[in-house]
């Protein structure tokens, strides 16, 4: 994560990152969000029941800091992970956000565009709009303090 916070303040915001990072947002939130899109990445990975509502427990992340875990892996990256590991990412990414004051490095358009994908058929409907929402509460939040 630390080496997508030194990119996201080294790239220009209005410039797209690099490799089209921000496409693995889209990715991600499509796979926390949409019915049966965690299928996929389950059945390539390992352990399928033990890591079965990752997806579920990810809903529960603030949008910055499913942004960021979308920034820093890929959605098989974070179903790899051992249980631990993803333990901590849950735990420790808002924190990691709020200490290194990252949040509105989120707000640019490749990384706007991603999550703003339409994404058809979500799985929970509230959850995914709150998600949406905070996306653009904080954005206003953002340019209302600059």
């Amino acid at each position: 994560m630390q080496a997508t916070a030194n990119l996201l303040r080294q790239e220009p915001s209005d410039k797209a990152l690099p490799k089209q990072q921000a496409t693995k947002v889209k990715h991600l939130v499509r796979f926390v969000f949409r019915k049966n899109s965690h299928q996929e990445p389950l059945e390539r990975g390992k352990g399928k029941k033990d890591k079965k509502d990752r997806h579920r427990k990810l809903r529960k992340l603030d949008c910055d800091a499913l942004k960021l875990c979308g920034l820093s892996y890929t959605t098989e990256e974070i179903v790899g992970l051992s249980d631990a590991e993803f333990e901590i990412l849950q735990k420790h990414t808002e924190e990691f956000i709020r200490h290194r004051n990252l949040s509105y490095l989120f707000y640019r358009p490749d990384v706007d565009k991603a999550v703003d994908a339409k994404l058809e058929d979500p799985e929970d409907d509230e959850s995914f709009k709150k998600f949406m929402q905070c996306t653009q509460y904080s954005f206003l939040k953002q340019t209302e303090a600059n």
